[in-house]
């Protein structure tokens, strides 16, 4: 019971565990999970060692299956799951404040502010939902730009700004939304460019994707006709790339045999949304 290595080894078996559980769905035997045994473990390595880096790490990670399970099931009472969220960002922000040099800190800021804006984008609170967002992309920003080599962080990067694009077409407020898709698709192009990484690629066409669906949208809602004409060329410009991007990544996964990808973007509906375009309706 006093060995700290041996009951880390059995938090970090424990969360595989809930990796497996969280990835195939089983909210209520994740929550189990935390609250009958991830937490009390840690929460008993925390009484022993204060401000332990590998503890607070794994409180972070406790707190955010917790939040994500609570959010799943729907549990309302006491404000469960935004509670759990804070928790874990609150374990971050000790991670990063007892050792600003520790990089599982920073990340672990970036992790929790990106569950936090989930929480809120649920509820319809997109303003608190950009504002945690925009907090998770400056600290990846920042790591990104420390290593321009760092295919792994420039994706993440690219990802944040297609989330607060995506968060602000969805509430119908698509000129805010297109400087976030166009950063988007400037990083994902510089990821891509770097790596043969056909998920990279597939994230570069669901970028193009979103940055031709806003320009249609403004198309529409333009009222001079020179604007109108503007954005309906940059949407057809923007829907080729997108088709054409993701059609390659089609044909990757058909080559590998892997017919079950799951496409944020397919390229067939894009393929069809192009030609709706293109014909004028």
């Amino acid at each position: 019971p006093d060995d700290l290595a041996l009951a880390l080894h059995l938090w970090r078996a424990t969360s595989y565990l809930a990796d497996g559980l969280r990835f195939s769905g089983q909210n209520a035997a994740l929550l189990d999970l935390m609250q009958a045994d991830g937490l009390p473990l840690l929460h008993r390595l925390e009484a022993r060692h204060p401000n332990h880096a590998r503890v607070q790490y794994g409180l972070h990670i406790a707190y955010g299956y917790l939040g994500l399970a609570q959010g799943r099931l729907g549990l309302r009472d006491g404000d469960q799951a935004p509670a759990s969220i804070r928790r874990s960002l609150a374990y971050a922000d000790a991670m990063a404040q007892t050792d600003p040099t520790n990089q599982k800190g920073e990340e672990a800021q970036a992790r929790a502010l990106s569950a936090r804006a989930r929480v809120y984008a649920n509820r319809g609170r997109t303003d608190d939902a950009l504002v945690a967002l925009r907090r998770s992309l400056a600290l990846a920003e920042r790591r990104y730009e420390a290593d321009l080599d760092n295919v792994e962080a420039g994706n993440r990067v690219a990802l944040l700004h297609r989330s607060i694009c995506r968060m602000l077409a969805g509430v119908d407020r698509p000129a805010e939304a297109l400087p976030a898709c166009e950063a988007a698709v400037r990083v994902q192009e510089a990821v891509t460019s770097a790596t043969t990484s056909v998920v990279y690629l597939g994230n570069l066409g669901s970028a193009y994707a979103h940055t031709a669906r806003l320009h249609r949208t403004l198309a529409e809602l333009a009222l001079d006709a020179d604007q109108r004409a503007a954005h309906r060329a940059e949407a057809l410009r923007w829907y080729r790339l997108g088709v054409e991007t993701l059609h390659i990544v089609k044909a990757r996964h058909a080559d590998a045999d892997n017919e079950d990808h799951a496409w944020e973007v397919h390229p067939d509906s894009l393929a069809a949304e192009y030609a709706t375009v293109r014909s004028g309706r």
